[in-house]
Protein backbone atom coordinates (compact mmCIF):
# COMPACT_ATOMS: atom_id res chain seq x y z
CA UNK A 1 0.00 0.00 0.00
CA UNK A 2 2.70 2.15 1.16
CA UNK A 3 4.50 1.67 -2.50
CA UNK A 4 1.89 2.51 -4.59
CA UNK A 5 0.99 5.90 -2.32
CA UNK A 6 4.84 6.40 -3.06
CA UNK A 7 4.29 6.01 -6.80
CA UNK A 8 0.83 8.48 -6.94
CA UNK A 9 2.96 10.64 -5.18
CA UNK A 10 6.06 10.95 -7.38
CA UNK A 11 3.27 10.69 -10.47
CA UNK A 12 1.36 13.70 -9.07
CA UNK A 13 4.51 15.67 -8.31
CA UNK A 14 5.41 15.26 -12.04
CA UNK A 15 2.17 16.34 -13.32
CA UNK A 16 2.79 19.76 -10.84
CA UNK A 17 6.23 20.27 -12.29
CA UNK A 18 5.66 19.44 -16.32
CA UNK A 19 3.69 23.46 -16.80
CA UNK A 20 6.71 24.67 -15.39
CA UNK A 21 9.41 22.92 -17.01
CA UNK A 22 7.50 23.81 -20.38
CA UNK A 23 7.40 27.32 -19.51
CA UNK A 24 11.31 27.44 -18.87
CA UNK A 25 12.14 25.79 -22.05
CA UNK A 26 10.40 28.39 -23.79
CA UNK A 27 11.78 31.50 -21.93
CA UNK A 28 14.97 29.98 -20.97
CA UNK A 29 17.64 32.47 -20.11
CA UNK A 30 15.29 35.39 -19.94
CA UNK A 31 16.25 38.18 -17.94
CA UNK A 32 14.99 41.78 -17.31
CA UNK A 33 16.25 45.28 -15.72
CA UNK A 34 13.74 47.49 -15.45
CA UNK A 35 14.59 51.49 -14.31
CA UNK A 36 12.48 54.72 -14.20
CA UNK A 37 12.12 56.37 -17.47
CA UNK A 38 12.66 59.97 -16.37
CA UNK A 39 13.70 61.91 -19.64
CA UNK A 40 13.83 59.29 -22.29
CA UNK A 41 16.60 61.61 -24.31
CA UNK A 42 19.21 60.90 -21.47
CA UNK A 43 18.42 57.25 -19.78
CA UNK A 44 18.05 55.91 -23.34
CA UNK A 45 22.02 56.58 -23.84
CA UNK A 46 22.67 55.11 -20.73
CA UNK A 47 21.17 52.06 -21.17
CA UNK A 48 22.46 52.01 -24.60
CA UNK A 49 26.25 51.91 -22.78
CA UNK A 50 24.99 49.05 -19.95
CA UNK A 51 24.08 47.23 -22.94
CA UNK A 52 27.60 46.61 -23.98
CA UNK A 53 28.52 45.44 -21.21
CA UNK A 54 26.51 42.48 -21.78
CA UNK A 55 25.44 42.25 -25.69
CA UNK A 56 28.52 40.12 -26.50
CA UNK A 57 27.23 37.12 -24.52
CA UNK A 58 23.77 37.54 -25.00
CA UNK A 59 20.85 38.79 -27.23
CA UNK A 60 19.68 41.90 -25.78
CA UNK A 61 16.64 44.97 -26.41
CA UNK A 62 16.19 48.23 -24.88
CA UNK A 63 12.27 49.67 -24.80
CA UNK A 64 10.19 51.76 -22.69
CA UNK A 65 6.85 51.60 -21.67
CA UNK A 66 3.95 53.80 -20.74
CA UNK A 67 0.65 52.44 -19.52
CA UNK A 68 -3.30 53.77 -19.98
CA UNK A 69 -3.03 55.78 -22.68
CA UNK A 70 -5.92 56.37 -25.17
CA UNK A 71 -5.98 56.53 -29.07
CA UNK A 72 -8.68 57.07 -31.33
CA UNK A 73 -9.74 55.78 -34.28
CA UNK A 74 -12.54 55.91 -36.96
CA UNK A 75 -14.99 53.51 -34.76
CA UNK A 76 -13.58 53.95 -30.87
CA UNK A 77 -11.52 55.27 -28.17
CA UNK A 78 -8.97 52.39 -25.96
CA UNK A 79 -6.85 52.04 -23.66
CA UNK A 80 -3.09 50.96 -24.40
CA UNK A 81 0.42 50.23 -22.91
CA UNK A 82 2.65 51.87 -25.41
CA UNK A 83 6.35 50.49 -25.84
CA UNK A 84 8.87 52.19 -27.60
CA UNK A 85 11.37 49.50 -29.09
CA UNK A 86 14.27 49.35 -30.47
CA UNK A 87 15.84 47.18 -33.69
CA UNK A 88 16.42 43.97 -31.68
CA UNK A 89 13.31 43.63 -30.20
CA UNK A 90 11.62 41.94 -32.08
CA UNK A 91 14.63 39.11 -32.24
CA UNK A 92 14.43 38.71 -28.31
CA UNK A 93 10.47 39.22 -28.44
CA UNK A 94 9.16 37.40 -31.34
CA UNK A 95 5.90 39.47 -31.70
CA UNK A 96 3.34 37.15 -33.92
CA UNK A 97 3.32 39.57 -37.13
CA UNK A 98 -0.35 39.31 -38.36
CA UNK A 99 -0.19 41.94 -41.56
CA UNK A 100 2.00 44.51 -42.72
CA UNK A 101 5.85 44.82 -40.73
CA UNK A 102 7.91 45.19 -37.17
CA UNK A 103 9.46 48.41 -36.31
CA UNK A 104 12.61 47.87 -38.70
CA UNK A 105 16.27 49.20 -38.27
CA UNK A 106 15.60 51.95 -40.78
CA UNK A 107 12.45 53.37 -38.44
CA UNK A 108 15.01 53.81 -35.45
CA UNK A 109 18.07 55.04 -37.23
CA UNK A 110 15.38 57.79 -38.98
CA UNK A 111 13.13 58.38 -36.10
CA UNK A 112 9.96 57.23 -38.14
CA UNK A 113 7.00 58.38 -36.63
CA UNK A 114 5.50 54.68 -37.50
CA UNK A 115 3.28 52.28 -35.11
CA UNK A 116 2.24 48.87 -35.01
CA UNK A 117 -0.82 47.62 -33.02
CA UNK A 118 -2.35 44.68 -32.03
CA UNK A 119 -5.27 42.61 -33.67
CA UNK A 120 -7.83 44.02 -30.59
CA UNK A 121 -6.57 47.46 -31.56
CA UNK A 122 -7.61 47.09 -34.91
CA UNK A 123 -10.59 45.76 -35.11
CA UNK A 124 -11.75 48.48 -32.19
CA UNK A 125 -10.19 51.11 -34.23
CA UNK A 126 -10.97 50.42 -37.49
CA UNK A 127 -14.03 49.03 -39.42
CA UNK A 128 -12.98 45.59 -40.29
CA UNK A 129 -9.44 45.67 -38.83
CA UNK A 130 -8.30 47.67 -41.96
CA UNK A 131 -5.85 49.64 -40.18
CA UNK A 132 -2.79 49.69 -42.40
CA UNK A 133 -1.51 52.61 -43.86
CA UNK A 134 -4.07 54.68 -41.75
CA UNK A 135 -2.94 57.03 -38.61
CA UNK A 136 -3.48 57.39 -35.31
CA UNK A 137 -2.71 60.77 -33.21
CA UNK A 138 -0.37 60.31 -30.58
CA UNK A 139 1.84 63.05 -28.43
CA UNK A 140 0.55 65.89 -30.79
CA UNK A 141 1.60 63.98 -34.33
CA UNK A 142 0.08 61.65 -36.46
CA UNK A 143 1.97 58.25 -36.56
CA UNK A 144 1.40 55.81 -39.60
CA UNK A 145 -0.06 52.31 -38.86
CA UNK A 146 2.88 49.75 -40.21
CA UNK A 147 1.93 46.11 -38.76
CA UNK A 148 -0.60 44.53 -36.86
CA UNK A 149 0.89 41.48 -34.04
CA UNK A 150 -1.32 38.63 -32.77
CA UNK A 151 -3.11 39.58 -29.41
CA UNK A 152 -0.38 38.15 -26.73
CA UNK A 153 -1.54 38.05 -22.92
CA UNK A 154 1.65 39.47 -20.84
CA UNK A 155 2.98 38.57 -17.36
CA UNK A 156 1.80 41.17 -14.95
CA UNK A 157 0.60 43.75 -16.95
CA UNK A 158 -2.22 45.89 -17.57
CA UNK A 159 -5.53 44.08 -19.46
CA UNK A 160 -5.47 46.39 -22.44
CA UNK A 161 -4.17 46.43 -26.02
CA UNK A 162 -0.16 46.99 -27.34
CA UNK A 163 1.17 49.63 -29.71
CA UNK A 164 4.68 49.96 -30.92
CA UNK A 165 6.65 52.64 -32.39
CA UNK A 166 10.53 53.55 -32.81
CA UNK A 167 12.19 54.21 -29.56
CA UNK A 168 14.56 56.78 -31.45
CA UNK A 169 10.87 58.61 -32.15
CA UNK A 170 9.29 58.63 -28.85
CA UNK A 171 12.50 60.38 -26.72
CA UNK A 172 10.43 63.39 -25.97
CA UNK A 173 6.94 61.35 -24.98
CA UNK A 174 6.62 61.04 -21.12
CA UNK A 175 7.24 57.28 -20.28
CA UNK A 176 6.54 54.98 -16.87
CA UNK A 177 9.72 52.64 -17.19
CA UNK A 178 12.70 51.97 -19.37
CA UNK A 179 13.35 48.10 -19.75
CA UNK A 180 16.45 46.38 -20.87
CA UNK A 181 15.80 42.77 -21.46
CA UNK A 182 18.17 40.14 -22.00
CA UNK A 183 17.83 36.57 -23.46
CA UNK A 184 20.92 34.03 -23.63
CA UNK A 185 22.13 35.26 -20.62
CA UNK A 186 23.57 31.85 -19.36
CA UNK A 187 25.34 34.13 -16.83
CA UNK A 188 22.10 35.79 -15.55
CA UNK A 189 24.15 37.49 -11.94
CA UNK A 190 26.76 38.76 -14.29
CA UNK A 191 24.32 40.48 -16.39
CA UNK A 192 22.72 42.09 -13.53
CA UNK A 193 25.97 43.19 -12.08
CA UNK A 194 26.67 44.90 -15.36
CA UNK A 195 23.43 46.72 -15.54
CA UNK A 196 23.62 48.01 -12.13
CA UNK A 197 27.29 49.07 -12.78
CA UNK A 198 25.92 51.37 -15.43
CA UNK A 199 22.31 52.20 -14.51
CA UNK A 200 21.87 51.93 -10.61
CA UNK A 201 18.17 52.09 -9.13
CA UNK A 202 16.85 49.59 -11.26
CA UNK A 203 15.33 45.84 -10.39
CA UNK A 204 16.44 42.80 -11.68
CA UNK A 205 13.94 40.04 -12.90
CA UNK A 206 14.22 36.77 -13.98
CA UNK A 207 11.23 36.08 -16.37
CA UNK A 208 11.88 32.30 -16.77
CA UNK A 209 11.81 31.65 -12.61
CA UNK A 210 8.82 34.56 -12.47
CA UNK A 211 6.61 32.36 -15.01
CA UNK A 212 7.59 29.53 -13.50
CA UNK A 213 6.40 30.41 -10.29
CA UNK A 214 3.29 31.14 -11.94
CA UNK A 215 2.55 28.20 -13.26
CA UNK A 216 2.76 26.23 -10.18
CA UNK A 217 -0.63 25.74 -8.04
Amino acid sequence: MSKKFGIYLLIFGLCLMLPGCLLLSQTADLCQYVLPAGDLAETYPQAEKAAELVELAASLTISARKQGLSLSGERAEIGVTLYAVDAAYPAVCHETLKQGRFISPGDVEQQRRVLVIDETAAYALFSGGDALGKTLHLAGADWEIVGIVADAPRFGEADESTAYVPITAALALEMDTLEIRVLGAKQAILAETALRHRCAGGSFHDLAREKYAAAMP
